[in-house]
């Protein structure tokens, strides 16, 4: 396989490890597998990814033997159980009538989930749900998970990290993990917040604008909010 060292996903895992270490993982909604390719340059052996659609031989970044296509909207039988499941700015383009059956199958391979889905107006292509955070806990909480909000304030201001990794990436552990995780220094949250990064305001704003008035690019550099 092909591919370059991921930056925001190495950072995001590597910040997860000193919590939680892993050695196997599973992404639901992988794509080219970037977020695989970063946990094996962590030390993690086992991957395993699944999508709908397969990507180009020049997107991938893992073997593509690691990854099983598959329809994300219907339960998954069988699975494998991981130390990691992730599955990142996916689930807002699942239908809101298959989004339980998504979750489920994304608690399925782990009882600890690296989550993150795209906000309202964030904007993407068939981005069929973008919903706040808060619809989404509500999913995780009816399978007894419960969110530990540890991305969002150490790499809110990371531009390394592309503002909608910095401004959705939550972690969600099934409750019997909850104790393990507050012994190793963390605090769960049991209702997390959305959090509207100062990048998707501009980005907002400014598609609203009228085309001759866009200056998103000016504002951004001019360092709105001291971000």
């Amino acid at each position: 396989a092909t591919g370059q060292p991921m930056m925001a996903q190495s950072l995001l895992l590597g910040h997860l490890a000193r919590f939680h270490p892993f050695g196997s993982v599973a992404d639901v909604g992988c794509g080219g597998g970037n977020w695989l390719y970063a946990a094996r340059g962590l030390g993690a052996t086992r991957l395993a990814g699944f999508d709908l659609v397969p990507v180009p031989d020049e997107a991938l970044a893992i073997d593509r033997e690691l990854i099983t296509i598959t329809d994300l909207t219907q339960p998954m039988e069988g699975q494998a159980r991981y130390d990691l499941a992730i599955s990142t700015e996916v689930a807002e383009h699942v239908g809101p009538e298959h989004a339980d059956t998504f979750i489920a199958n994304v608690c399925g391979f782990s009882d600890i989930v690296l989550f993150s889905a795209a906000l309202p107006y964030q904007g993407g292509i068939h981005h069929v749900n973008e919903q706040w955070v808060e619809y989404w806990n509500r999913k995780f909480r009816a399978r007894d998970f419960v969110c530990f909000d540890i991305f969002r304030e150490p790499f809110w201001n990371d531009t390394r990290i592309p503002y909608f990794y910095r401004q959705n990436c939550l972690l969600y552990v099934r409750a019997r993990w909850v104790s393990a995780l507050q012994a190793r220094g963390l605090q769960p949250t049991i209702e997390p917040r959305s959090l509207v990064h100062p990048e998707l305001l501009l980005q907002a704003v400014n598609r609203a604008r009228p085309k001759g008035e866009r200056a998103f690019l000016r504002d951004g550099e001019a360092d709105v909010g001291g971000y």
